[in-house]
């Protein structure tokens, strides 16, 4: 049996990537920061993601590996 990848799509009001504003990237946060580390969760947890921009900000989605 092959296996189904859900896709969820979160959407952010803040502007969408452009030359001047890149796509979100992993950051490597101190171990005292607040923020930070949201890809480093996505990444660990998922397939693959991705950010499609929007009229208003961005969509941002993500495939979940799950196994029967």
């Amino acid at each position: 049996m092959g296996s189904r990848r859900p896709v969820e799509q979160l959407l952010d009001g803040s502007p969408s990537p452009t030359r001047a504003t890149p796509s979100p990237r992993r950051r490597t946060p101190a171990d005292s920061a607040e923020s930070g580390r949201g890809l480093q969760l996505v990444e660990g947890l998922t397939h693959r993601w991705g950010v499609d921009p929007q009229k208003r900000g961005k969509a941002i989605w993500y495939e979940l590996d799950c196994r029967a």
